[in-house]
Order: C-alpha cells, then sequence, then structure tokens
C-alpha cells in the first residue's frame, strides 16, 4: 500500500511539473477564455471526462487564439466561409468592400494544404467586366461514377455557359425528394451524393439559379446503385489527397458581371475558403459589422470545422480508422439534437463528442445507444432505411 501511495505522489508531481512547463506563455492567455465563460468551465472541469487542454486552461489547443499582443496586431476581420469546387468559383462580394484588401484563405479538404492570398478591391469601376452567356442552360450532366466507401456514394458532374449556384433533387421510385446544395456560383460542377441505399434505382434532376437570379432545370438522369467500385481514397482520411501535391490557385482575380462584384478562384480541388477584410487597408468607409473590442479575440479563432475536425486529427492522427466516419454530409432526412453540432452540415469529431467534458466515457455527448439514436432514429433502423456497409 506505501508503494502505491508513493508513486501516486510521484506522478501528481510529474503531472504538475508538465502542466506548469504545458502552461507557459499560454495558460494567461487563456484564462482570460475562463474569465467569460466561467460557467462553462466551472461545469464542465467536474465532469467525468474532461478533455486534457480544457482542464490545463490551453484553449489555444484547438481554437488557436492569439495572445493579446498578438491580437492587437493583426489586422483582418473574418466575414464569410464556405466550400468551393474544383474549377472556376465565383464567390458574390459587397460593394462596401471597396478600398479594401480582401484577405482569401484556402485549405484543401484533407487540411493538409493551405494558401493565403491577398487581393486589393480598389474600386467597383476599375474592375474588370467578365461577360457570360445571358441564356443558361445545364449542359453534360452525368452521373460518372457509383462508389463505395464508408457508404455507397454517387458523382455528378455538369457545366452550365453562365456562372450559377445549383441543387440537386434525387431519389427513389421516381421521387427526388432529397435536396443538395451548392454554396458558390460556378461552370463547372461536381456534387458527391452519399448514403446511398445498396441495389435501388434513383432519379435525379438540377436546378440552377444564375447570377441574375435566372432559373433553369435539367432533364432527369437515372441510375442504380446494384454495382459500386471500391473507393481509393476518402476525404475524411488523413492521407495525401490522390492527384498532384497539394493545393493550387489557377487563377485569382476581382471582376464585375453586370453591375456586381466578385471574387473569381479556378482551383485544381475542391477546398474550403474564408474571407476577410484587412482593416488597415481602408480608405473611405467603415464596414458595419465590424468586430468590436470586446469581443476583439473571437475573429482570431478557427472556424468549427477548422477547430473540431482538422485540430482534432493533429493529436488524435488515426481516429478515422475506427471511429463513426466525419466529414461527411448528414442524410437530409436526420434531424440531430441542437447539441449534436454540425460544420457546413457535415458530421465531425464535435459533433459526438464534446471538446471540453462530458459525464460519459470518452467524452461523448450522450451515452451507449442514446448517443447513435440522436441521428438514426430506432423505426428508420427497423424499416431498414439506412443502408449499412458491409
Amino acid at each position: 500500500m506505501a508503494g502505491t501511495w508513493k508513486k501516486l505522489i510521484l506522478y501528481l508531481i510529474i503531472a504538475s511539473a508538465m502542466t506548469s512547463v504545458a502552461c507557459t506563455g499560454t495558460c494567461h492567455a487563456a484564462s482570460r477564455c475562463v474569465k467569460c465563460h466561467e460557467k462553462l468551465f466551472n461545469t464542465k472541469i467536474s465532469e467525468h471526462t474532461v478533455h486534457r487542454p480544457f482542464m490545463e486552461q490551453r484553449c489555444d489547443v484547438c481554437h488557436e487564439q492569439k495572445l493579446p499582443q498578438q491580437a492587437a496586431q493583426e489586422t483582418t476581420t473574418w466575414k464569410m466561409s464556405g466550400e468551393l469546387n474544383k474549377g472556376t468559383n465565383l464567390i458574390p462580394l459587397s460593394a462596401l468592400w471597396q478600398n479594401y484588401e480582401i484577405v482569401v484563405r484556402l485549405q484543401d479538404m484533407s487540411g493538409l494544404y493551405r494558401i493565403d492570398k491577398k487581393l486589393i478591391f480598389d474600386r467597383l469601376e476599375g474592375l474588370k467586366t467578365t461577360k457570360y452567356m445571358s441564356q443558361n442552360e445545364i449542359l453534360n450532366p452525368q452521373v460518372n461514377d457509383v462508389h463505395r466507401d464508408i457508404f455507397i456514394s454517387a458523382s455528378l458532374t455538369w457545366d452550365t455557359p453562365c456562372p450559377s449556384r445549383c441543387e440537386i433533387h434525387y431519389g427513389t421510385d421516381g421521387s427526388p425528394d432529397e435536396i443538395l446544395y451548392e454554396t458558390t456560383y460556378s461552370i463547372h460542377h461536381h456534387i458527391e451524393i452519399q448514403g446511398l441505399k445498396k441495389g435501388r434505382e434513383y432519379h435525379a434532376f438540377i436546378r440552377a439559379e444564375g447570377i441574375n437570379h435566372e432559373t433553369t432545370e435539367s432533364q432527369q438522369v437515372s441510375f442504380n446503385t446494384k454495382k459500386e467500385t471500391v473507393a481509393s481514397s476518402h476525404p475524411s482520411k488523413g492521407g495525401k489527397p490522390a492527384g498532384n501535391s497539394g493545393l493550387t490557385i489557377n487563377k485569382a482575380a476581382l471582376v464585375k458581371i453586370g453591375s456586381k462584384p466578385f471574387l473569381m478562384l479556378d482551383l485544381n480541388r475542391n477546398a474550403l475558403v474564408r474571407l476577410g477584410l484587412n482593416n488597415s487597408t481602408h480608405i473611405s468607409h467603415d464596414v458595419s459589422d465590424t468586430v468590436t473590442s470586446a469581443r476583439a479575440w473571437h475573429p482570431k479563432l478557427l472556424s468549427l470545422y477548422e477547430a473540431g475536425y482538422l485540430n482534432c486529427k493533429k493529436c488524435h492522427k488515426n481516429s478515422d480508422r475506427d471511429s463513426h466516419p466525419v466529414n461527411i454530409r448528414l442524410l437530409p432526412e436526420m434531424n440531430p439534437p441542437k447539441d449534436f453540432v454540425t460544420a457546413m452540415g457535415k458530421v465531425t469529431c464535435v459533433s459526438c463528442h464534446d471538446p471540453h467534458g462530458s459525464q460519459y466515457a470518452f467524452s461523448l455527448r450522450r451515452n451507449n445507444t442514446a448517443l447513435c439514436q440522436g441521428c438514426h432514429k430506432a423505426t428508420q433502423y427497423a424499416a431498414n432505411k439506412y443502408q449499412v456497409p458491409n
């Protein structure tokens, strides 16, 4: 018994020393977090399982917020985030952003590659006018392949002569009642439909909305899931993406279509994007949603997708192998509880795990089947609504 106590005391001494070393230079910064979020901290710190960085008040491990002196030196106010397709993308800009330097931050879907780029939005009148065909249509809609990785998925591609935001309506038995949406204007389009059921006939059509809000629809295309190939890679895995060595911007420019400003980005692969303004370049007017000094740190925090998925993989390197799939979209019929957070409609690590602490093992948000049934309702399992991979 005496030996056990000695080991315990030695462990506590070592743990205390490691905590003091790890917190040097960061804990005093995180203590500011605790001042505002004291109720959350006091509640979570007493839970059954507590995330170690949270316990040590090292909020920067996941959120990567800057120290006060660093935050004071940074001038970027982030305005929006979203997903971009491979090829040409057009992102609408506000006319109020004139006379600002626009900061573009791109990250590929694997989280391995990042590009920062800056462009000066001088004056709307000075932007190059880009013209596209006024008559919009949907060209060459086709299903490229049906494949199985974690789920059965189908890849659809099509083109539009006019930059368009599109939605895919799809379903079985001739009733396309489920919908997927694009978030930016593109000419070359690609959407992957996930969570399909084996041995079914599917029907889909595309609805496109142009920059001037004109709409057009395609004829129905059909495909089946009786045969599928095995995918060689999946965006949720931590390995290198297939193809070339990284993320590349083929073209970046500020353009004008009609009287509206756009950021044109041509990429070699799908990517996440964040747009911000460099306030130090501001010349003539103010922006209404500039963050106030009382919340000056929050623009420096990572997005939910970055903090709740990409940053998790830095420490939990092999978690994708044995866990629920992440970086995939929820099926349309799923309606998870509000505390099952998603990022851009996708499941992340923090959808199931509370990143601060929980009364359950592994910091899960619910226990056992209650967690699964937050999304996968028992009645839907009974009706074999979800296709489970073999």
